[in-house]
């Protein structure tokens, strides 16, 4: 990787500077909740990059410097993006406008979905066949996936299809 080292660290101030601007953007007295989350998706989109590039990096050299500093930087962003995603799953009084968050899928035009905050991926229970867990996990399947009007049939039947483990088969 010639020349990686000079841009891992373009990359880092990149990554360091919009970090920092998202950052005392939060610690503002009136933060708008639409700001913070379109920061923070430019950010994301410049640490992957800057993740890409380390881990290059840390093939070639596992002990690279850089690695202190991706460790140092990656925790500022993950606690800062719990922040801001904190603010925008709660509505705080301190906001300047409120922002519906709760559009359902079916409802929204696509700018809508554009703009929704994309929350946490949450783990989907396995089936292991017990005839005891069997209701908690059907429900759990049709709320959070068959209810789902933007995926559709085929895409339900895999992911379900995924949550069996062998022996329910």
């Amino acid at each position: 990787m010639a020349g990686g080292g000079n841009e891992v660290a373009r990359k880092r101030g990149t990554v360091k500077s919009k970090l920092t601007a998202l950052k005392n953007t939060l610690s503002s007295e009136i933060v708008d909740p639409l700001n913070v989350t379109i920061r923070l998706e430019r950010l994301t989109e410049t640490f992957k990059e800057y993740e890409s590039l380390v881990e290059e990096l840390l093939i070639e050299d596992e002990n690279h410097t850089e690695s202190v500093q991706y460790q140092t930087i990656e925790n500022d962003y993950y606690a800062t993006a719990a922040k801001v995603r904190g603010l925008t799953s709660s509505n705080s009084s301190n906001t300047t406008r409120s922002v519906n968050f709760t559009v359902p899928m079916g409802s929204s035009t696509l700018i809508e979905r554009q703009q929704l905050v994309k929350l946490p991926i949450a783990n989907l229970p396995q089936f292991d066949g017990q005839h005891d867990q069997w209701l908690s996990f059907k429900n759990t399947f049709l709320s959070m996936i068959d209810s789902r009007t933007d995926v559709d049939d085929l895409n339900k039947f895999f992911i379900f299809e995924r949550l069996l483990e062998r022996p329910s088969l």
